[in-house]
């Protein structure tokens, strides 16, 4: 018998983190219209793969991927084959990742590419996604991992 797979999502903005909403979304016939947020969204792949358009461009982010959206960047987001994907996005207010969480600046405050590819990384965010997704430390040391790799320049 074949499962019936129900498109699923869950926001919460936790208390000990301010300025950060958490979505975990399990999808199969959900997408969503083109859209733009107001905070940086940066998250993980974990299971299946997402299709989008990101600024008039087609990226296919497979299980492991990590997304990276600028505020303001217009994008979509469906399903890439006809099975579902689950993925995990932080929405992070800009002035946070300007100054909040490390204390000093980045001299570019944008993302190059909405994909990023690291295993390490996304495998850690899966692995222990109570510990990543619930205390700000350790969102702070992976997110500025990502950063780092992701802007042109850090400081």
């Amino acid at each position: 018998m074949k499962s019936i797979i129900t498109d699923k999502a869950h926001l919460w903005k936790p208390k000990a983190l301010e300025g950060i909403s958490l979505f975990k979304a399990q999808f199969q016939h959900f997408a969503y219209a083109k859209h733009a947020h107001d905070e940086f969204a940066i998250g993980v792949i974990e299971r299946g793969a997402q299709r989008f358009q990101h600024k008039d461009r087609a990226y296919i982010a497979p299980s492991g991927s990590i997304i990276t959206v600028n505020p303001g960047d217009v994008h979509d987001g469906k399903t890439a084959t006809s099975s579902e994907y689950q993925y995990r996005m932080s929405y992070i207010r800009p002035d946070m990742i300007l100054t909040d969480l490390y204390g000093s600046k980045f001299s570019s405050t944008y993302f190059d590419s909405p994909v990023t590819f690291d295993n390490e990384l996304s495998k850690g965010a899966c692995a222990v996604p109570s510990c990543y997704w619930n205390r700000i430390k350790i969102i702070s040391l992976n997110l500025r991992r990502v950063l780092c790799r992701s802007l042109p320049v850090c400081s």
